[in-house]
C-alpha cells in the first residue's frame, strides 16, 4: 500500500533480501529494486561510476604531481628552506589547505621529494649501465654517470633536501631508497672481489 506521503514503500530485493540503496534503489547484488532502474541502465550506471572513480584517481595523481613539481622548482631555485606549504600552494595555484589532502606537512612533502629524486637518480644510473655484462665497464659507466649527476647540479638538491628533518615514519623509506641506490653497484663490485 502507499503511505500517506504518496511514495511507494521501499522493498528489499527479492533474491538477496538486501535493503536497497536510497540513491539508486538497487540492492547490494546490483539487482533492480521496484523496477525503478531498468537493468540495462543499471549496467550503464555501474560503468559510469567506474569511469568517475578512475577520473578521480587520475585527477588526484595529477594534482599531487603538480604539487611535487612546484616544490621541486622552489627547492631548485631558492633552496630547500623556501619549500613551505604556503609557497608550494602559491606556486601550484592552489589553496594552502588543499595541500594537506596530499601531504601531512612540508617535511612530508620534502621526504617525498627526496624519495623521488633518489628514484630518478637510480633510474639514471641503471640506464647508463643497461645491458653491460663486464663488471669493470659497468663500474666505469656507473661512476661516470654518478659524476655527471654531480656536474648537472642535481646533487645539490639532494644535499639540501637532506638537511631538513624528515618525519620519523618516512626515515625507513628514505633508508631503503639509499640501499636501492647502492644495490645498483654492489654486484659488479663483488664480482671483481671488492
Amino acid at each position: 500500500r502507499f503511505s500517506g506521503s504518496g511514495r511507494r514503500p521501499r522493498r528489499n530485493c527479492r533474491r538477496s533480501g538486501a535493503r536497497p540503496c536510497r540513491r539508486l534503489r538497487v540492492c547490494a547484488l546490483g539487482e533492480c529494486v521496484q523496477g525503478l532502474v531498468p537493468n540495462l541502465l543499471l549496467g550503464a550506471l555501474v560503468a559510469r561510476r567506474k569511469v568517475e572513480r578512475h577520473h578521480a584517481q587520475h585527477s588526484r595523481q595529477m594534482r599531487q604531481r603538480q604539487l611535487m613539481d612546484a616544490a621541486l622548482s622552489l627547492a631548485m631555485e631558492d633552496g630547500v628552506d623556501s619549500v613551505t606549504v604556503s609557497a608550494v600552494a602559491k606556486r601550484a595555484g592552489l589553496a594552502r589547505s588543499s595541500i594537506y589532502e596530499y601531504f601531512a606537512s612540508s617535511a612530508d612533502l620534502i621526504a617525498d621529494l627526496v624519495m623521488e629524486e633518489m628514484d630518478y637518480y637510480n633510474k639514471r644510473l641503471l640506464k647508463a649501465v643497461d645491458k653491460v655484462e663486464d663488471p669493470f665497464e659497468y663500474i666505469s659507466l656507473w661512476i661516470e654517470e654518478a659524476l655527471q649527476y654531480v656536474v648537472d647540479g642535481r646533487h645539490l638538491l639532494v644535499k639540501s633536501l637532506n638537511t631538513v628533518t624528515t618525519p620519523n615514519y618516512r626515515k625507513a623509506d628514505i633508508a631503503q631508497g639509499h640501499r636501492d641506490l647502492m644495490g645498483t653497484i654492489i654486484k659488479p663490485l663483488s664480482e671483481i672481489g671488492l
